[in-house]
């Protein structure tokens, strides 16, 4: 298999704010895109220094830049799971559940089985960063085959990410 252009899906701020998480993930029916699977290559994290790295206005690529940029804030809610939050926030706001993008920090809220992967460098079990759902537009959401994507990194190495995502 060739090298696959893997579209930008956004960035993540770690919980403790040290790093900055760029994540690209490979989409559609291509052969031997598994996006599912941390180390299978259709995923890629990029971890800068949170505080060295600004955003630079630039041209869309066709095929690699989303047409709609989305902004979030989080908002906390005191509840031991992430389903229990996504739930109580739609209760709260009547109509808007797409609009919950997911957590940060925590523990993940697998939708099949745990699939913390471990770090290439330090061959431990990564740390969980954020919990991501698909988006609030269904023309311009992420693919996550109707679930969720899963962002970890590892500070062992200077800091190393791994992208997957679980569907029901």
């Amino acid at each position: 298999m060739g090298e696959l252009p893997l579209p930008f899906l956004g960035r993540v701020r770690s919980p403790d704010g040290e790093y900055l998480h760029l994540i690209f993930m490979c989409e559609g029916d291509i052969d031997g895109c598994c996006p599912w699977d941390a180390d299978g290559g259709a995923n890629a994290v990029v971890c800068v220094d949170a505080d060295t790295v600004g955003v630079a206005a630039g041209a869309p690529v066709s095929g690699g830049v989303r047409c709609e940029p989305y902004g979030s804030r989080v908002e906390c809610v005191e509840v031991s799971h992430y389903n229990e939050a996504r739930t109580l926030w739609s209760e709260r706001n009547p109509g808007r559940r797409r609009e919950v993008l997911g957590q940060i920090g925590g523990e993940a809220d697998w939708l099949n089985f745990d699939g913390t992967p471990d770090c290439d460098h330090c061959r431990r079990p990564m740390r969980f960063v954020a919990q991501l759902e698909a988006g609030p537009d269904h023309e311009t959401e992420m693919n996550f085959g109707g679930g969720c994507g899963y962002l970890f990194e590892c500070a062992c190495a200077g800091g190393s990410g791994k992208f997957l995502w679980q569907s029901t």
